[in-house]
């Protein structure tokens, strides 16, 4: 099993054992002890006694993404102490001679940190080390984007006859580290909370633990995950991995945060049968349309997809949105749709969905975005009027049903912001707007105020979701009720009933 390896970098003996305490009760199965700051061998004897789990020590120089400046010969007594001191694992760089003295039973991880890109000899450099003899390999590159991970699994596919942790440090590529625990990797390293870590794009424990289940995953766990870009604030990390309450089997499910998703999917197909399908999210739901060897009717019909399902080494394109977004509206209406004059305000893949769900329920759709040339296309295959977004087509239209769907008022973005003024609002409306973060947004505040019916973009996500259970897992009978899937996101989707109230 892949332990949780808290990273510290003390600057005393004193901060050294107070940190790893504070991580050993956050749930770490052992210490990273970053040496970068000390300077006296006894206080690493100090340190490393003081532990009450295994300790992995390390002492990285600038070049090597750490903070040692000191003289090399230091350096080298810093780590014979920690591995004198009782250190279960002493880290020596590639490029370093130190030989530990015999007897002491310390392991020794032989590693790699680069703070670019991976080099293209890579896997060169990693055979060589392989030949070092030691216990252990570990592997960091920067990575920029998801599809960076392709160079890592090109590492992982060559078996070495020795552990290997390889992963990408940035935020972009949180997913590396849990492949890697997928790979097989010896070690998963963490911060021990919230706040900086020790090396960019590490999860805290409690996210490694609670969140991405790091401790049931293996070789054999299947994966699937989101794909988009800026996602780390999503809801799916909870829902999707909290599945475990109803599902007897829950694959992880991770975050992809690329610009290069076509590039991203020929990696993934690579993991075969277990990687199992992606969710999709903006910008990239009408981008992945070309990589599908198959759409569904929804999907072709929106021109976006944002579900792909692998399977047998084939994509195929869904849009469950069109499914949330109709059961959503049907929730909150008190007769159908049919004749009701209706406005979508945007032109992404989520505002198609929603044409194509209104349409669909026969509502007189129009479309109002800022661009026009991106939606063109669509809106006159559906016959669809578009408008500028602005008080006269406001005025004009008087929408019966409003979704907005444009990023405008996300908690990541723009909390507080709003496109409409509050006398663009029909009293008695519906008005749904599809950002589900916060759970009321300013819109949904006016159309409360204004006495509209606000639907919340949590129900949406809720309905979505499900469905998309349904066709990337294949089951999800299970799951009693949207409901019951609300339960698994926390604080963060309270009152989301309360901002759908139906007539």
């Amino acid at each position: 099993m892949t332990g949780l390896v808290a990273s510290i970098v003390p600057t005393s003996a004193v901060t050294g054992i107070a940190l790893t305490d504070r991580a050993l009760r956050a749930g770490a199965d052992m210490i990273e002890l970053r040496l970068d700051h000390f300077r006296e061998p006894e206080q690493v004897t100090q340190v490393v006694r003081a532990a009450a789990a295994p300790v992995l020590a390390s002492c990285r120089v600038r070049e090597d993404g750490g903070l040692f400046t000191g003289d090399p010969d230091l350096r080298r007594r810093l780590l014979v102490a920690a591995a004198g001191a009782g250190a279960e694992w002493v880290d020596l760089e590639h490029w370093e001679t130190l030989c530990l003295p015999a007897g002491l039973g310390t392991k020794v991880l032989r590693s790699y940190h680069k703070l670019q890109q991976a080099p293209k000899d890579l896997a060169a450099i990693v055979e060589r080390m392989a030949r070092s003899g030691a216990d252990a390999l570990k592997v960091v590159a920067m990575g920029y984007d998801a599809a960076d991970i392709a160079a890592i699994e090109e590492l992982y596919r060559r078996h070495y006859k020795v552990p290997l942790v390889a992963f990408l440090l940035g935020e972009a590529c949180l997913a590396s580290r849990f492949l890697a625990v997928l790979h097989g990797a010896p070690f998963l390293y963490c911060k021990p909370g919230p706040g900086p870590g020790a090396a960019p794009g590490q999860p805290d424990l409690f996210e490694a633990r609670e969140v991405f289940r790091a401790r049931e995953l293996g070789p054999e766990t299947r994966f699937w995950g989101l794909l988009g870009a800026s996602i780390a604030h999503s809801l799916g990390f909870r829902l999707h991995n909290g599945l475990g309450r109803f599902l007897a089997e829950v694959p992880v499910y991770l975050p992809f945060d690329s610009e290069r998703p076509l590039e991203l999917l020929e990696t993934l197909r690579g993991f075969g049968p277990r990687f199992l399908g992606l969710s999709v999210t903006a910008p990239h739901k009408e981008r992945v349309v070309p990589a599908m060897d198959e759409l569904s009717a929804a999907a072709e019909a929106c021109g976006a997809v944002n579900t792909i399902v692998h399977d047998e080494g084939r994509l195929r394109g869904e849009n469950t949105d069109v499914l949330g977004v109709r059961q959503a509206l049907r929730v909150a209406a008190t007769d159908d749709l049919r004749g009701k004059r209706a406005l979508v305000i945007g032109g992404g893949g989520s505002a198609r969905a929603a044409a194509v769900a209104l349409v669909e329920e026969g509502a007189r759709v129009c479309i109002a975005c800022r661009s026009r040339q991106p939606v063109r296309e669509f809106a006159a295959r559906h016959e669809l009027p578009l408008f500028p977004i602005d008080a006269r087509t406001f005025d004009v239209l008087q929408p019966e049903v409003l979704v907005h769907a444009t990023p405008v008022g996300h908690a990541a973005r723009d909390p507080g912001e709003c496109l409409l003024d509050m006398r663009d609002i029909v009293p008695g409306s519906i008005v749904l707007d599809l950002v589900h973060a916060p759970v009321e947004t300013e819109l949904l505040r006016r159309a409360r105020v204004r006495g509209a019916v606000p639907v919340s973009g949590v129900d949406v996500f809720l309905h979505q979701a499900l469905e998309q259970i349904r066709l990337v897992l294949g089951d999800a009978t299970a799951i009693p009720s949207t409901e019951s899937l609300a339960l698994l996101l926390g604080p963060e989707a309270r009152g989301h009933r309360r901002c759908t109230t139906p007539r």
